[in-house]
């Protein structure tokens, strides 16, 4: 699933979208309560959305994995942002997949 996202922001159709996101983001940090609404509805949406279309292994979380996924869209969506190429094969994705086992698998 990772892979397959990092593809999809690695596009420069996705762009405005993800500037768009970062704003908001921005601006629930700072306190906004608007903002901090669309955040939170938009986070649990893709997080339960993720939960509902993932197979997990066995004693891994999925609400965490689906938070631990988001956390990589996430920041690979701020590094494609800020104009670095992002792609699938320029990522150990094996390495990170790993590692997101060991983080979701802890309870």
């Amino acid at each position: 699933m990772i892979g397959i996202d990092i593809d999809l922001l690695a596009g420069p159709e996705a762009k405005p979208f993800i500037a768009l996101w970062a704003e908001i983001v921005a601006r629930a940090v700072r306190g906004d309560a608007v903002s901090q609404d669309v955040v939170d509805r938009t986070m649990g949406a893709w997080s339960e959305w993720i939960v509902a279309r993932t197979e997990f292994p066995i004693g891994v979380d999925p609400a965490r994995s689906a938070l631990a996924i988001l956390a990589v869209d996430e920041s690979m969506s701020h590094v494609q942002l800020a104009g670095r190429e992002c792609r699938r094969s320029k990522i150990r994705l094996a390495g990170c997949a790993g590692s997101l086992r060991k983080v979701c698998s802890q309870r």
